[in-house]
């Protein structure tokens, strides 16, 4: 080492004192496109973050309308079937509107009243309710 702490060159010895401008120049820049980027990286992540975001919520308003037309179809679905069961449900109602006295106490008729009572506290359950001659009951 010489004097001023410095190390000779021909000793392979690296110079301990002392700075490089042009070496400080350069970092600097270098700090600043490493700052720049990070810059770009973190509004790529925000960006990346908000489609995210809207994707999530595109998803779930999207299974929430399937729900909602699931629903309308399969209450459509029962309506219809209801409606085609109006005719048979006349016809058993005449039906036991006219049995024979000699048989209305018949433990057969007695199961098929239970079943048309049933039937109508089914139909109840599912908000339909009875009309009879143009007046609600």
């Amino acid at each position: 080492m010489n004097s001023e702490g410095k190390k000779n060159k021909s000793s392979g010895e690296k110079k301990v004192s002392g700075s490089n401008p042009a070496k400080s120049k350069k970092t600097k820049k270098g700090l600043e496109v490493l700052n720049q980027e990070i810059d770009a990286l973190k509004k790529e992540r925000d960006q990346s973050k908000e489609n995210f975001l809207r994707a999530s919520a595109e998803l779930k308003n999207f299974k929430r309308r399937a729900e909602e037309e699931k629903m309308a179809l399969i209450k459509a679905a029962n309506v219809s079937l209801i409606l085609s069961l109006f005719k048979v449900i006349d016809n058993f109602d005449r039906a036991l509107g006219h049995v024979p006295e000699n048989i209305s106490k018949d433990s057969w008729f007695t199961g098929m009243k239970n079943t048309k009572s049933e039937f109508d506290s089914f139909l109840e359950k599912q908000g339909i309710k009875k009309f009879e001659g143009g007046r609600l009951l």
